[in-house]
Protein backbone atom coordinates (compact mmCIF):
# COMPACT_ATOMS: atom_id res chain seq x y z
CA UNK A 1 0.00 0.00 0.00
CA UNK A 2 1.45 3.04 -1.10
CA UNK A 3 3.32 5.35 1.76
CA UNK A 4 5.45 8.36 2.00
CA UNK A 5 7.56 8.81 5.13
CA UNK A 6 5.00 9.13 7.63
CA UNK A 7 2.07 9.72 5.53
CA UNK A 8 -0.14 6.74 4.55
CA UNK A 9 -2.36 7.75 1.36
CA UNK A 10 -5.53 7.23 1.05
CA UNK A 11 -7.51 5.74 -1.68
CA UNK A 12 -10.19 3.06 -2.28
CA UNK A 13 -7.79 -0.06 -2.38
CA UNK A 14 -6.73 1.13 1.06
CA UNK A 15 -10.54 1.27 2.39
CA UNK A 16 -11.57 -1.81 1.08
CA UNK A 17 -8.55 -3.52 2.80
CA UNK A 18 -9.35 -2.37 5.83
CA UNK A 19 -12.44 -2.75 5.57
CA UNK A 20 -11.68 -6.37 5.29
CA UNK A 21 -9.19 -6.38 8.30
CA UNK A 22 -12.39 -4.73 10.35
CA UNK A 23 -14.98 -7.37 8.80
CA UNK A 24 -12.17 -10.20 9.73
CA UNK A 25 -11.92 -8.64 13.76
CA UNK A 26 -15.86 -8.07 13.54
CA UNK A 27 -16.02 -12.29 13.36
CA UNK A 28 -13.09 -13.14 15.60
CA UNK A 29 -15.33 -10.65 18.40
CA UNK A 30 -18.68 -12.64 17.46
CA UNK A 31 -17.02 -16.10 17.85
CA UNK A 32 -15.48 -15.12 20.96
CA UNK A 33 -18.74 -14.24 22.50
CA UNK A 34 -19.86 -17.94 22.01
CA UNK A 35 -16.75 -18.78 24.46
CA UNK A 36 -16.11 -17.28 27.75
CA UNK A 37 -15.43 -13.94 28.02
CA UNK A 38 -12.85 -13.53 30.71
CA UNK A 39 -14.12 -9.89 31.80
CA UNK A 40 -12.35 -7.98 33.97
CA UNK A 41 -12.03 -4.26 35.10
CA UNK A 42 -9.20 -2.01 33.75
CA UNK A 43 -7.54 0.61 35.96
CA UNK A 44 -9.78 2.93 34.66
CA UNK A 45 -12.87 1.52 35.22
CA UNK A 46 -13.58 0.40 31.88
CA UNK A 47 -14.44 -3.42 31.13
CA UNK A 48 -12.55 -5.30 28.91
CA UNK A 49 -12.97 -9.28 27.60
CA UNK A 50 -11.45 -12.03 25.59
CA UNK A 51 -13.33 -10.59 22.77
CA UNK A 52 -11.60 -7.19 22.84
CA UNK A 53 -8.62 -8.86 22.45
CA UNK A 54 -9.36 -11.20 19.97
CA UNK A 55 -10.56 -8.00 17.34
CA UNK A 56 -7.33 -6.35 18.34
CA UNK A 57 -5.26 -9.43 17.17
CA UNK A 58 -6.87 -9.50 13.80
CA UNK A 59 -6.36 -5.92 13.54
CA UNK A 60 -2.62 -5.50 14.46
CA UNK A 61 -2.26 -8.45 12.09
CA UNK A 62 -4.03 -7.47 9.38
CA UNK A 63 -2.08 -3.64 9.43
CA UNK A 64 1.28 -5.50 10.20
CA UNK A 65 0.65 -6.66 7.19
CA UNK A 66 -0.91 -4.14 4.96
CA UNK A 67 0.77 -0.75 6.57
CA UNK A 68 3.98 -2.19 7.78
CA UNK A 69 5.89 0.32 9.92
CA UNK A 70 3.15 2.38 10.50
CA UNK A 71 2.13 4.11 13.42
CA UNK A 72 -0.74 2.43 15.22
CA UNK A 73 -2.56 3.48 18.48
CA UNK A 74 -4.63 0.91 19.71
CA UNK A 75 -6.97 0.47 23.13
CA UNK A 76 -5.22 -2.29 24.67
CA UNK A 77 -1.73 -2.21 23.17
CA UNK A 78 -1.15 1.24 24.36
CA UNK A 79 -2.30 0.11 27.95
CA UNK A 80 0.32 -1.81 27.14
CA UNK A 81 2.99 -0.42 25.79
CA UNK A 82 2.17 3.23 24.73
CA UNK A 83 4.28 4.33 21.47
CA UNK A 84 7.24 6.37 21.94
CA UNK A 85 6.05 9.06 19.99
CA UNK A 86 3.08 9.56 17.60
CA UNK A 87 3.60 9.73 13.46
CA UNK A 88 2.34 12.51 11.30
CA UNK A 89 -0.20 9.77 9.95
CA UNK A 90 -1.16 6.95 12.50
CA UNK A 91 -4.12 4.25 12.67
CA UNK A 92 -6.28 4.75 15.06
CA UNK A 93 -7.96 1.78 16.21
CA UNK A 94 -10.68 0.77 19.06
CA UNK A 95 -11.33 -2.89 18.27
CA UNK A 96 -14.27 -3.31 20.64
CA UNK A 97 -16.22 -0.10 21.46
CA UNK A 98 -19.18 -0.38 23.97
CA UNK A 99 -17.96 -3.46 26.12
CA UNK A 100 -20.56 -2.79 28.44
CA UNK A 101 -23.22 -3.41 25.67
CA UNK A 102 -21.79 -6.49 24.77
CA UNK A 103 -21.71 -7.76 28.12
CA UNK A 104 -25.61 -6.51 28.69
CA UNK A 105 -26.44 -8.79 25.88
CA UNK A 106 -27.04 -5.58 23.96
CA UNK A 107 -25.67 -5.74 20.13
CA UNK A 108 -24.62 -1.79 20.19
CA UNK A 109 -21.01 -2.60 20.03
CA UNK A 110 -18.34 -1.72 17.21
CA UNK A 111 -15.24 -1.74 15.66
CA UNK A 112 -13.38 0.92 15.13
CA UNK A 113 -10.78 1.97 12.73
CA UNK A 114 -9.55 5.47 11.86
CA UNK A 115 -6.47 6.88 9.97
CA UNK A 116 -5.53 10.12 11.56
CA UNK A 117 -3.17 12.52 9.94
CA UNK A 118 -2.07 16.26 10.68
CA UNK A 119 -4.07 16.07 13.93
CA UNK A 120 -7.89 15.30 11.64
CA UNK A 121 -9.41 11.91 10.86
CA UNK A 122 -8.95 11.38 6.64
CA UNK A 123 -10.63 8.17 6.78
CA UNK A 124 -13.21 6.06 8.84
CA UNK A 125 -14.32 2.37 9.12
CA UNK A 126 -16.98 1.64 11.75
CA UNK A 127 -18.65 -1.78 12.17
CA UNK A 128 -21.40 -3.47 13.79
CA UNK A 129 -20.60 -6.80 14.16
CA UNK A 130 -23.93 -7.96 15.68
CA UNK A 131 -26.07 -6.44 12.92
CA UNK A 132 -24.11 -6.84 9.71
CA UNK A 133 -23.58 -3.21 9.48
CA UNK A 134 -20.26 -1.02 8.32
CA UNK A 135 -19.94 2.78 7.78
CA UNK A 136 -17.21 3.80 5.96
CA UNK A 137 -15.54 6.71 4.26
CA UNK A 138 -12.61 9.01 3.23
CA UNK A 139 -12.33 12.93 3.65
CA UNK A 140 -13.33 14.59 0.65
CA UNK A 141 -15.36 11.37 -0.88
CA UNK A 142 -18.28 10.96 1.06
CA UNK A 143 -19.33 8.06 3.10
CA UNK A 144 -21.41 4.98 2.62
CA UNK A 145 -23.02 2.17 4.62
CA UNK A 146 -22.51 -1.20 3.83
CA UNK A 147 -24.48 -4.86 4.42
CA UNK A 148 -21.67 -7.19 4.99
CA UNK A 149 -21.28 -10.32 6.72
CA UNK A 150 -18.71 -10.72 9.82
CA UNK A 151 -15.99 -12.02 7.73
CA UNK A 152 -16.62 -11.51 4.60
CA UNK A 153 -14.23 -9.21 2.04
CA UNK A 154 -15.39 -5.76 1.10
CA UNK A 155 -16.02 -6.86 -2.53
CA UNK A 156 -19.03 -9.39 -0.97
CA UNK A 157 -20.69 -6.64 0.47
CA UNK A 158 -24.76 -7.45 -0.38
CA UNK A 159 -25.92 -3.51 0.19
CA UNK A 160 -24.27 -0.32 -0.60
CA UNK A 161 -25.81 3.20 0.22
CA UNK A 162 -24.54 6.45 0.40
CA UNK A 163 -25.18 8.12 3.33
CA UNK A 164 -25.34 12.02 4.60
CA UNK A 165 -26.09 13.90 7.48
CA UNK A 166 -29.53 15.74 6.93
CA UNK A 167 -31.01 19.60 7.54
CA UNK A 168 -32.17 19.89 11.13
CA UNK A 169 -36.05 19.12 11.13
CA UNK A 170 -37.70 22.05 11.74
CA UNK A 171 -39.94 19.87 14.88
CA UNK A 172 -36.84 19.70 17.18
CA UNK A 173 -33.69 17.62 16.75
CA UNK A 174 -33.12 14.41 17.58
CA UNK A 175 -30.71 13.59 20.35
CA UNK A 176 -28.47 10.59 20.54
CA UNK A 177 -27.81 9.66 24.17
CA UNK A 178 -25.20 7.79 25.85
CA UNK A 179 -26.43 4.79 27.54
CA UNK A 180 -23.58 4.97 29.89
CA UNK A 181 -22.34 7.97 29.88
CA UNK A 182 -25.00 10.22 30.34
CA UNK A 183 -23.91 13.16 33.05
CA UNK A 184 -25.24 16.85 34.45
CA UNK A 185 -22.82 18.56 31.85
CA UNK A 186 -24.68 16.77 28.98
CA UNK A 187 -28.03 17.75 30.27
CA UNK A 188 -27.05 21.05 30.74
CA UNK A 189 -25.98 21.10 27.02
CA UNK A 190 -28.94 18.82 25.67
CA UNK A 191 -31.02 21.72 27.63
CA UNK A 192 -29.61 24.73 25.76
CA UNK A 193 -31.13 22.80 21.92
CA UNK A 194 -34.71 22.03 20.85
CA UNK A 195 -34.62 18.80 21.79
CA UNK A 196 -37.67 16.76 20.04
CA UNK A 197 -36.26 12.91 20.79
CA UNK A 198 -33.87 11.34 22.06
CA UNK A 199 -32.55 7.87 21.73
CA UNK A 200 -30.54 6.12 24.03
CA UNK A 201 -27.30 3.90 22.17
CA UNK A 202 -24.03 2.69 22.84
CA UNK A 203 -20.44 2.54 21.53
CA UNK A 204 -19.93 4.69 18.16
CA UNK A 205 -23.54 3.60 16.49
CA UNK A 206 -24.58 7.40 17.72
CA UNK A 207 -22.10 8.94 15.34
CA UNK A 208 -23.05 6.63 12.51
CA UNK A 209 -27.03 7.44 13.45
CA UNK A 210 -26.27 11.42 12.55
CA UNK A 211 -23.96 10.28 9.52
CA UNK A 212 -26.61 8.34 7.86
CA UNK A 213 -29.25 11.39 8.94
CA UNK A 214 -30.93 9.49 10.91
CA UNK A 215 -30.50 11.71 14.25
CA UNK A 216 -28.84 15.27 14.40
CA UNK A 217 -26.41 15.84 17.22
CA UNK A 218 -24.81 13.83 20.66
Amino acid sequence: MPRDGDIITLDVRLLDELTTIVSMASAAILDACTHSLNARTKADHSPVTAADHAGEAVILEGLARLLPGACVVSEEAVGRAPPASIAASFVLVDPLDGTRELLAGRDEFTVNVAIVSGGRPRLGIVAAPARGVLWRGIEGEGAERLRLSPGAPASAAQERIAIHTRTAPRAGLVAMVSRSHLDPQSETFLARLPIADRRACGSAFKFCHIAEGGADVY
